[in-house]
């Protein structure tokens, strides 16, 4: 196994710890930790990625010095591990070009961790990882998907529907239901954050306008 093979693996392995742990933390939440932790444990192999970096990835490692709660600072130092080994894309790539999103295309990155295209190959979920730089508003945007946010390192702003902007802590799972627009912003702090899909894994994410 490779470097960034062996890398990747104690991120999954530190991502699943965080997820157990969470099982008891968060009630609301529970029950798709406990469906992703089962759909991990069934992965049908592994497949190696092109290591692929964006700008904003240079943001990972002081990010990941921004938690002292338990498994989300392990997870956070996983990831800065296996960082040079997975693959970062930008965000919206239909986007691109519209100056309106200048600043979040360009403070915003993610990286497959499982699913179909793997690295870890998971035909029924989606997991990622996702790094912001300071003072990055991710704009308001929904998707059919239902997803379980946690914040693994760095202090962020959360809005989830009508709800006021509320600051999120490392170790926090935050769940958007299918449809239900959310936005994160940053402030002083890079932010780390994993998140999860366990249906509609092709559904589109799309701004929504305010």
């Amino acid at each position: 196994m490779t470097a960034g093979g062996t890398a990747i693996e104690a991120l999954v392995t530190t991502f699943k710890a965080a997820w157990r742990a969470g099982l008891a933390s968060n009630p609301e939440a529970a029950p798709h930790l406990r469906a992703t932790l089962a759909r991990l444990e069934a992965a049908s192999g592994s497949v190696a990625p092109a290591p692929v970096r964006q700008p904003v990835t240079r943001f990972v490692a002081p990010a990941s010095k921004l938690s002292s709660h338990p498994e989300s600072a392990a997870l956070a130092a996983a990831t800065r591990a296996a960082e040079g080994a997975l693959a970062w894309h930008p965000a919206y790539p239909q986007l691109a070009g519209d100056p309106r999103y200048a600043d979040f295309l360009a403070g915003y990155s993610y990286a497959d961790v499982a699913g179909p295209r793997g690295p870890f190959v998971t035909p029924d979920m989606a997991a990622f990882l996702t790094v912001q730089a300071p003072g990055v508003t991710y704009p308001a945007h929904a998707h059919p998907a239902f997803e379980v946010y946690y914040i693994i390192a760095g202090r962020a702003e959360w809005k989830r529907g009508g709800e006021d902007w509320r600051f999120r802590e490392p170790g926090t799972f935050i769940v958007h239901l299918s449809g239900q627009a959310h936005a994160m912003r940053t402030g002083a702090e890079p932010l780390l954050a994993a998140a999860v899909w366990l249906d509609h894994l092709d559904g589109p994410s799309v701004m929504v306008e305010p």
